[in-house]
């Protein structure tokens, strides 16, 4: 183990090497007369003045200090933590608090001294909120904000109107002199690591003994020479595959010091060291998963903080508090695969990144990376992927972000192609505690027409429904929703029903597949329900020289049911199930020949994409189809059973979901030809 010591200080100085400093430039005020490099901890509005504490902790040394040991100062009547207490609260830790004359005079000088200050300034009218000074220019004052944001940047007077209700308070928080600040003021006792029972050395381990003393004497050149043997002389011991792993990590060859790493867990699963070389080589890899499930067996890592980049509009806080993860708890595989998918789901982004960051004494940070939802294509690139899908699909969407922080979206929604008007509304806003997940409230309007010109049928469908959707696990999900409806069709007075419906899905091997199941029942005249079951697998989710990709699924609507819910096959445009050779819509109208109130539906599809160009990607497709309708109308004549084959090509454009594709289809019962090109959606 005295070798696997040495690999392991040089592992962590290599993760250093690869992983620090990418905090500082997060987090620092744009470039001032005056900016001090105080880290940021989001928090919500209860617990601001813990948070503005802790940064000031650990900005004089405290690197851990939590805001967790403020939670139990929060009067949850007034909604936060009253000056006085705080400061009580933090003359018991053993700091010094200065109560000064608040002004930004004094905000400057003490910046100029290399002291942060914290204020209590009014964030709307009978709600205050503590934040920490990092800088000033000129014309504004930097503060951290643990509900909005890091060095945000507030003019003069607009700091002077929020503080002036505080009667400008504010303190300087520092160390006692004489005390030091080593280890945090917060740091939770540690249950003792599980050691294996002592037992008396064997002669594998003396000889491994002896081959770690002839390496650190001659160098790791040595280390295979001397440990490969041992593995083969001792196939049950651990300590020759766990150190010749740290010698593999030594040597920047993480996947054979994965490997060797495993071998060593399956021989003694309690190896620590072991654990630990599994968990690094792995993060090495960028599989941050991996790397949890390793150091989850050692009771490691730490969540110290959260960091956030690319936020403008949504409150830091309540991204953080989206995810679920807890601050100094171990960071479990889970709790980070759960907290990824919950970051993917929020409305208000269009891109997420969520990564890891290990820190020094076994702590790690979770790093976000985001991009808010723009209202408008950003460069000309996806300017014309939105014209084209327009023009395509002939329909728009537009989502504008709201205005009050918490990541709320209002979308709407205009189809105008011939004969199937649409309008939709939709809002949607993230709920951050308890059962995390997204609410969404819509109301809608659409017509479609459906038999050939000689018994066209129109029907139009008003409807208002408020639904729920969340990550149950980090591989399941769940959506329920509720709403009414008002169906009307030439002829009659219209059907007025309520609607209750639940959908479950369930994803696998890293999302390459997903099987999803959903029911509903509409009750008021002439009730009915719905069933419908997919399933989805495909090789690779990322254009790869040949991705394969299977979709099938089935779906009932019961007798009953407007022909809004019944289920067809063809180009993808008013159903999704594909059958591209048979056109499910002709002028409008909806009178394809796969088309009923039953329908079960396969695709198969070989993707090739091309190296070149990178920025807008080419990729080129075969596929076959098939599908067969069940209780189809009575216009329908053709046979209900296809299968078409084709050839397609996909462009896909950055900024964009799904991707372009041109394709042309050949039926092989009938010998239907068609020609689509469109826009697929993921």
């Amino acid at each position: 183990m005295r070798i696997a010591g040495w690999v392991a200080l040089s592992g962590a100085a290599l993760l250093a090497l690869v992983c620090g400093g990418a905090t500082a430039a997060a987090q620092s005020p744009p470039a001032q007369r005056v900016a001090l490099d105080v880290p940021f901890l989001p928090q919500t509005e209860d617990l601001c003045g813990g948070a503005a504490t802790a940064m000031l902790f650990r900005f004089w040394g405290d690197r851990h200090a939590s805001v967790r040991q403020f939670e139990a100062l929060v009067d949850r009547t007034a909604g936060g933590i009253a000056d006085s207490v705080l400061i009580d609260a933090i003359e018991q830790r053993q700091w010094s608090v200065h109560r000064l004359p608040g002004s930004v005079e004094a905000i400057r000088a003490e910046l100029d001294a290399g002291r942060p200050p914290m204020l209590l300034i009014e964030d709307r009218p009978g709600r205050y909120h503590y934040v920490v000074a990092v800088g000033a220019d000129a014309a504004h004052v930097f503060l951290h904000d643990p509900t909005w944001g890091p060095a945000r940047k507030v003019p003069i007077g607009t700091l002077t109107h929020a503080w002036r209700p505080t009667n400008f308070w504010m303190i300087r928080v520092v160390p006692q002199a004489g005390t030091p600040r080593v280890q945090s003021s917060t740091a939770q006792p540690q249950a003792p690591a599980a050691t294996a029972p002592a037992r008396e050395a064997s002669s594998c381990d003396q000889r491994v003994d002896r081959a770690l003393d002839a390496i650190e004497a001659s160098g790791l050149e040595r280390a295979d020479e001397l440990l490969l043997p041992l593995t083969r002389e001792c196939p049950d011991a651990a300590a020759p595959w766990r150190e010749l792993a740290g010698v593999r990590f030594a040597q920047r060859r993480w996947d054979d010091a994965s490997a060797l790493a495993s071998e060593a867990l399956a021989r003694d699963p309690h190896d620590r060291y072991a654990a630990d070389v599994l968990g690094s080589s792995r993060f090495m890899r960028n599989d941050f998963d991996g790397a949890l499930r390793a150091w989850n067996r050692i009771d490691k890592p730490t969540l110290d903080s959260i960091r956030i980049t690319g936020l403008t509009r949504t409150r830091y806080a309540l991204l953080a508090d989206a995810l679920g993860l807890r601050e100094q708890q171990v960071l479990t595989a889970e709790a980070f695969r759960l907290a990824r998918r919950r970051l993917e789901s929020l409305p208000d982004l269009s891109s997420t990144r969520l990564s890891l960051r290990p820190d020094e004494d076994h702590f790690a940070v979770a790093d976000i990376a985001v991009v808010e939802r723009g209202t408008l294509p950003r460069g000309p690139i996806q300017w014309a992927a939105t014209a084209a899908q327009a023009g395509l699909e002939r329909s728009l969407s537009i989502s504008v972000p709201g205005r009050t922080g918490q990541g709320e979206t209002w979308s709407a929604g205009v189809g105008w192609w011939e004969r199937r008007p649409r309008v939709d509304l939709t809002f949607a806003a993230p709920v951050t505690t308890g059962l995390r997940g997204v609410w969404r409230v819509g109301a809608s309007w659409a017509a479609q027409v459906y038999g050939g010109p000689a018994v066209a049928r129109r029907e139009e469908q008003l409807g208002g429904s408020i639904s729920f959707s969340t990550w149950l696990s980090p591989n399941l999900q769940a959506d329920i929703r509720s709403g009414v409806d008002r169906w009307t069709s030439e002829g009659d007075q219209g059907r007025r029903m309520v609607h209750v419906r639940g959908l479950i899905e369930r994803r696998f091997s890293n999302d390459r597949v997903a099987a999803s199941a959903s029911a509903a029942r509409y009750i008021g005249t002439n009730s009915f329900g719905l069933f419908d079951a997919s399933v989805l697998a495909r090789t690779s989710r990322e254009p790869k020289p040949l991705v394969l990709l299977v979709r099938g699924g089935v779906t009932h609507a019961g007798p009953g049911a407007p022909l809004a819910l019944w289920s067809g096959a063809g180009e993808g445009r008013s159903r999704g199930p594909l059958l591209r050779a048979h056109r499910l819509l002709h002028d409008g109208r909806i009178d394809g020949p796969v088309f009923g109130r039953t329908l079960m539906h396969a695709t198969l599809e070989a993707q090739h994409w091309f190296d070149r160009p990178h920025l807008v990607r080419l990729g080129a497709a075969a596929f076959a189809d098939a599908a067969r309708a069940g209780s189809r109308p009575d216009w329908a004549t053709a046979p209900g059973v296809q299968v078409d084959i084709g050839l397609g090509v996909r462009v896909r454009v950055p900024g964009r979901s799904g991707a372009f594709r041109v394709d042309y289809a050949y039926g092989t019962r009938d010998g239907a030809r068609a020609w689509f090109i469109g826009w697929q959606i993921d």
